[in-house]
């Protein structure tokens, strides 16, 4: 059974480990947003992005052997990775927010419509529901860009948090 002081524990070496995680994710998402300009940010981007099961994994196994002495249950693991991965989006989340409220966004804007147009051809639809869909995308505040975001960061980590628990857990 956890104890309270188990949970503080927990959450403590997660809100760190979150902070880390933003950090990664934050210098992801500013090379992505400069992607336009250079190809090897893109890179630096979609690697960051692909480095964060690794990373938590990393500050998992740390949390492990330093705090807990080489042994962690599946829940404890679990509950770990994924106050880890709600700090880091949340921090993120008001990264992205100041960044799509005061930054440049005309780069971002750019790679949106050409994925766009690559949903447009792929679904076939017609000029009307093309321009619908590209207003819509205009449309969409700061704010709003910022929430889509913290929904699919979030999701991620329900996603890989009991992977990585599975993975990185040591029983007594």
């Amino acid at each position: 059974m956890i104890s309270s002081q188990d949970i503080i524990q927990v959450r403590d070496y997660a809100r760190q480990d979150g902070v880390f995680l933003a950090l990664l994710w934050t210098a992801g998402f500013i090379a992505t947003m400069y992607a336009n300009t250079d190809a090897a940010l893109g890179l630096i981007g979609n690697l960051a992005t692909l480095a964060t099961p690794f990373f938590v994994a990393y500050r998992l196994k740390a949390f492990r052997n330093d705090a807990l002495e080489g042994h962690i249950s599946f829940r404890r693991g679990l509950f770990y990775c994924m106050e880890t991965f709600f700090h880091g989006a949340v921090l993120l989340t008001v990264v992205q927010f100041l960044w799509f409220r005061y930054g440049n966004v005309s780069g971002f804007m750019t790679q949106w419509q050409a994925s766009y147009e690559a949903v447009i051809a792929a679904y076939q639809m017609s000029a009307a529901e093309a321009s619908q869909l590209k207003e819509a995308v205009a449309m969409m505040s700061p704010l709003a860009w910022a929430s889509l975001f913290l929904i699919m960061e979030i999701i991620a980590g329900l996603v890989l948090s009991p992977i990585i628990a599975a993975i990185m857990q040591r029983k007594k």
